[in-house]
């Protein structure tokens, strides 16, 4: 790493900086694992059914029962066309 040839050394003065470099690459590497289980749940969540309900609905955003969109027959702010809101446009991102 950048910082090994300056914590080699165990002088009083960088003694205590590289304690803390040391402790946040610990850190850092332990939350790699979990933060990329968390995202690729996250990911699986997206416009998913489960039975009568619909989580994370790609016309308006929301969850809600399935058949009862917020957003049906709605016009779009930003393109005019009906069905979805502006901040689900498609084409926006």
């Amino acid at each position: 790493m950048l910082f090994e040839n300056v914590c080699s050394k165990k002088t009083t003065l960088a003694e205590e900086p590289c304690k803390i470099i040391e402790s946040a690459q610990i850190k850092s590497e332990n939350m790699g694992t979990s933060a990329d289980v968390q995202v690729a749940a996250v990911q699986q969540k997206k416009w998913q059914s489960n039975g009568n309900y619909i989580q994370n609905c790609r016309n308006c955003g929301r969850s809600h029962k399935l058949n009862n969109c917020p957003a049906y027959r709605k016009e779009c702010k930003f393109c005019k066309a009906r069905n979805h809101f502006e901040k689900m446009y498609r084409k926006k991102k």
